[in-house]
């Protein structure tokens, strides 16, 4: 493989990822979302009383293990809105040069360097729980590592971040406040949402809690926000899939709740670059915590990545099924500006994910 152009540094951060994206700072407290995304400082939380989820099914780890971060509630005056003009931002300002060439209108990039076949730089010295991992340094263009990469094993929630694409990949209005049916409903017990049939949102909302917390209901609730049927939005998802290169990958729901959602450590790597670079998907995508407002009070959702303090991450989004067991995708970059995005799936269980990502961060910053 040739080597790429190296990429053009851009500030990308949980608060800065969008050209032109307004702060307002209110009590210690940012507010990053277009509409009610809120990003508390590092030493701050939310309310005690909100359950947390593992991640999009409820977990099989005892509930002793699963961290509940507390403090004072969130005074209402913290919610603002930041006008609908923040959401037109011209792609090109925020999309990395190594390759990838993203138009007006659709998501045809070219991540040939991601291909199989390519030069793998290390192949040993990384020792991971997950059963397969892909690692890709996106300055140098260099695939660092790869542990059965190719191997096809059922996404879990990883596939809200290809569902939250294709929600934005669409003419829609994510503004627009729409309410939901008996269609959010998931049929599989267990299923985590604070999503209600009859509750109203807008499609930021229902794209924050999906992407922060991996609430089920709200990645259901995307084709109501397209005003689609479920069948074509797991159509559309199948084709965005093909135009970034996700050959091995097929798709049947947007929370990624079914088994027949199969994907690869290096599709789903792919998904995550062009998440991670949207200038919509991304504000969600690297948020820490997400204020909606769904149905009558404003939910706040935190992130399920127990790593998120690691490193600065442009993209994390965990996954876990009891068929899948605990998978993660993501894009970090290090205090040092390098962007590293990986992929691993088939940790059994999130404590031994949380273990592999930073085994992941600590390798990298070694290599």
């Amino acid at each position: 493989m040739s080597s790429p152009t190296p990429m053009q540094s851009i500030l990308l951060t949980g608060l800065s990822t969008v050209v032109g994206v307004m702060f307002l700072t209110v009590a210690g407290k940012v507010v990053d979302k277009v509409g009610h995304a809120l990003v508390v400082d590092a030493t701050a939380s939310i309310t005690s009383d909100i359950s947390v989820p593992v991640d999009g099914l409820a977990s099989t780890e005892p509930a002793s293990s699963i961290e509940v971060p507390t403090t004072e509630p969130i005074p209402e005056s913290a919610f603002a809105s930041l006008g609908k003009d923040t959401q037109k931002i011209s792609k090109a300002s925020v999309v990395p040069n190594v390759g990838l060439e993203l138009s007006d209108d659709n998501f045809d990039w070219d991540m040939t360097f991601l291909d199989e076949g390519q030069p793998v730089k290390y192949s040993t010295g990384l020792k991971l729980h997950s059963r397969t991992a892909f690692i890709v340094d996106l300055d140098s263009g260099e695939i660092l590592y790869e542990k059965a990469a190719d191997a096809r094993r059922p996404s879990a929630s990883v596939t809200k971040v290809l569902a939250s694409l294709t929600l934005a990949n669409k003419d829609v209005d994510l503004d627009r406040e729409i309410c939901t049916d008996h269609r959010i409903r998931t049929g599989i017990n267990g299923a985590v949402t604070r999503v209600a049939i009859g509750d109203c949102g807008t499609g930021w909302d229902f794209m924050g809690a999906a992407l922060v917390s991996s609430d089920n209901g709200a990645a259901f609730a995307f084709p109501l926000v397209a005003d689609e049927e479920l069948f074509m939005f797991a159509h559309d998802m199948n084709q965005l899939a093909l135009d970034l290169g996700m050959t091995q990958s097929e798709f049947v729901d947007p929370a990624g709740i079914y088994d027949d959602n199969i994907s690869t450590a290096r599709d789903l790597t792919r998904a995550s670059i062009a998440a991670a670079f949207h200038p919509i998907v991304s504000i969600p995508g690297s948020a820490k915590r997400w204020a909606a407002e769904i149905g009558k009070d404003v939910e706040h959702y935190v992130t399920t990545n127990r790593a998120a303090g690691r490193a600065n991450f442009l993209l994390a989004k965990t996954g876990y099924t009891n068929t899948a067991r605990a998978n993660f995708t993501g894009v970090y970059e290090d205090r040092n500006g390098r962007r590293i995005a990986f992929t691993i799936m088939g940790a059994w269980n999130p404590r031994r994910r949380t273990t592999d990502i930073n085994r992941i961060i600590d390798w990298v910053r070694q290599h």
